[in-house]
């Protein structure tokens, strides 16, 4: 009403309505002559009608001033209007039409016989309402009974029998049978009562009109996938992350109590698999692992407050009773071959891993991760390529959580092997010593699968699970180099080395277009590095590389020739004893190359191309890496000039 119409403008509209009309209820009942309408009471309604009008007459002043009066009355009432709007519309339906009708009654009491006035046979009405009651009461039931055939359907049957318990559908069967029962028992027992009773079976019906809209409006949220959401999420008891861990020790349960809530929505999960319902089983999924993750936060937070209660398999017993019906899930995915509903598993199966990384769960962890490899190697060997992006994400940002648990010098010296005895450290130090020994395994098993994972992708001739696991493994290789790293590094360094070796040349060997190191060169590498470091570490990592992009070359993928120019510019201006190296590894390219062998990718005008490139780079001083191409050209009579001038 006046949607245009500032509040100041409302509140004086409403006062002068309220006290026009007062006044004129007040001259109609004083005056003998002023008769239109009969309504009883009329000057007092009239009288109330005036006061309330002068007051939003003071209202509106104060709203016009910015008055303390506005501040007082407005702002409760939109804080009063606020905290109403919080409850659901069918409790809204419900508690106004409660009011109205106990304010309808109340002025019964003191009105007798205003509102109702009794007819000739009060039996017949109270017959009807009867009637019109057991008639709603029907359709209410048939309205139910759909609700819990669709519950059973979609969800399980003990979740519709907990709907049927809820408070809503007790105080709906209990309006409408006390209702009923109220009107039979007044025409069967007391019939001279009938006329009297007229108002309350009214009131009554109103009321269970009013129960029968409002539950029309129930039953729809409860049929939305929130809404179901909430309801099993709130059946669940906080209690519950102790009995799991309870039935853990005892050996008796992994996940397949059927009484558990747990069990339930991994049933509906599965549903939603097989009916092919991605939005569903997303929604079902967040909740499950949601669960998981937030009770190993909450061991988190103990284990970081010092608590004495927690145990050590606390976090353990969680995961494994999770993993149980996970797994269950993911074979159902697998037998189905609905590729669509592996990314939501794989996204939350990782931040699962990486809450258990930051708890420092070594024990059970690594079945997730088996399980987690597991998955990986399933989705290349089913050949579901739509997935090797969102499960290329998930493996790096579990790389990630790996790498930022590695022990640094600077804050866990206590870690070297040389520094004290077991006997000797504290607890806290004893955790971080066992987190540091077992990490070494931790990493060890990433790299062999990374090598599992290339090598499946490799031969079936996919690209991006190759680069990504060559992508990690440069990470780790950066993450060592720093020079916070714990004492390990080095031989973690030669270890990852290693394996990203193998996983690059045996690409390579197969024509598959990788680069060694990726997304980030070799020669930003060695720009981070001390010159002590480099004539130490950069100068094997240059070899390394360069031996695999030789066998690029040689396997006619052009990554190795291409890489090799870019490095050797990249460092041409700090360490020219590295661009020999590379100049080196592109005079062996072209002898890995004959003339006279026809290639799709590389060609030795191509390697030249690249030799060439490093001659007088930006006008560098360094004479003899002009002198050692010079000689390239000599020992293989190659015209330079002729060459550049074809391309």
């Amino acid at each position: 009403m006046f949607p245009r119409v500032s509040l100041h403008g409302k509140l004086a509209i409403s006062a002068a309505s309220s006290v026009l009309i007062g006044f004129l209820l007040i001259i109609e009942d004083l005056s003998q002559y002023v008769e239109f309408t009969e309504f009883p009471w009329a000057a007092e309604i009239g009288g109330l009608l005036m006061l309330s009008g002068y007051f939003l007459a003071f209202l509106a002043n104060s709203v016009e001033n910015q008055g303390w009066l506005a501040d007082q009355v407005l702002g409760r009432y939109y804080f009063v209007r606020w905290y109403v709007h919080q409850f659901r519309i069918e409790y809204r339906i419900l508690a106004y039409g409660g009011i109205a009708l106990l304010l309808i009654l109340g002025a019964s009491i003191f009105v007798p016989g205003v509102f109702v006035s009794e007819p000739e046979s009060p039996e017949n009405v109270l017959r009807m309402n009867a009637q019109i009651l057991a008639t709603i009461f029907a359709i209410t039931i048939s309205l139910t009974l759909l609700g819990l055939e669709y519950y059973s359907r979609r969800l399980t049957p003990r979740i519709a029998k907990s709907v049927l318990q809820s408070t809503f559908i007790k105080l709906l069967l209990t309006s409408y049978v006390l209702s009923i029962a109220a009107n039979v028992a007044v025409l069967s027992f007391f019939a001279d009562w009938a006329g009297f009773f007229l108002l309350y079976s009214f009131l009554a019906l109103v009321w269970c009109l009013l129960y029968l809209i409002a539950y029309l409006y129930n039953l729809i949220r409860w049929l939305q996938p929130r809404s179901q959401l909430e309801i099993i999420e709130r059946s669940i008891l906080d209690s519950f992350p102790r009995e799991i861990v309870q039935k853990y020790r005892q050996g008796r349960i992994r996940g397949t109590d059927q009484r558990d809530r747990f069990v339930d929505i991994q049933k509906i999960i599965i549903r939603t698999v097989r009916e092919n319902d991605i939005y569903l089983f997303g929604e079902w999924m967040d909740l499950l692992f949601g669960k998981e993750i937030e009770y190993l936060e909450d061991v988190q937070e103990r284990k970081e407050q010092g608590d004495p209660t927690l145990s050590n398999d606390e976090a353990e017993a969680i995961s494994n009773y999770f993993l149980h019906l996970q797994r269950q899930i993911y074979q159902e995915i697998l037998n189905t071959d609905s590729v669509e509903f592996l990314n939501a598993y794989i996204v939350n199966i990782s931040h699962v891993i990486i809450q258990l990384i930051e708890i420092r769960e070594a024990g059970w962890m690594n079945e997730v991760i088996e399980h987690f490899n597991k998955t990986g190697i399933d989705i290349v060997e089913n050949e579901y390529e739509s997935v090797f992006q969102s499960y290329g994400d998930a493996l790096q940002e579990v790389a990630e959580a790996e790498i930022a648990s590695m022990p640094r010098k600077k804050k866990h010296i206590v870690l070297n092997d040389a520094y004290k005895g077991m006997d000797e450290l504290s607890d806290e130090e004893h955790d971080e010593r066992m987190w540091f020994i077992s990490s070494r395994d931790m990493f060890t098993d990433r790299l062999s699968f990374l090598e599992d994972y290339a090598e499946a992708a490799t031969e079936r001739n996919f690209k991006r699970p190759v680069r990504t696991a060559l992508q990690i493994c440069t990470e780790y290789v950066q993450e060592a180099l720093d020079e916070e790293v714990d004492p390990f590094s080095n031989l973690f360094i030669n270890n990852t080395l290693r394996r990203q070796k193998r996983i690059h040349d045996n690409a390579v060997e197969h024509g598959v277009e990788v680069s060694f190191f990726w997304p980030i060169g070799l020669g930003d590498i060695i720009e981070t590095l001390d010159p002590d470091e480099v004539d130490d570490i950069g100068v094997g990592l240059v070899e390394l590389f360069c031996d695999s992009a030789v066998l690029a070359v040689e396997n006619d993928v052009w990554n190795g020739y291409h890489d090799l120019g870019v490095l050797g510019r990249t460092v041409m201006d700090r360490h020219p004893e590295v661009v020999l190296v590379v100049v080196d590894a592109l005079e062996e390219c072209l002898e890995r190359v004959p003339e006279d062998e026809e290639r799709d990718h590389v060609t030795c005008d191509m390697i030249i191309e690249q030799l060439h490139s490093l001659y007088e780079w930006q006008e560098h001083s360094h004479k003899e890496v002009n002198e050692r191409i010079e000689e390239i050209y000599k020992e293989h009579d190659i015209d330079i000039e002729e060459i550049i001038d074809d391309q």
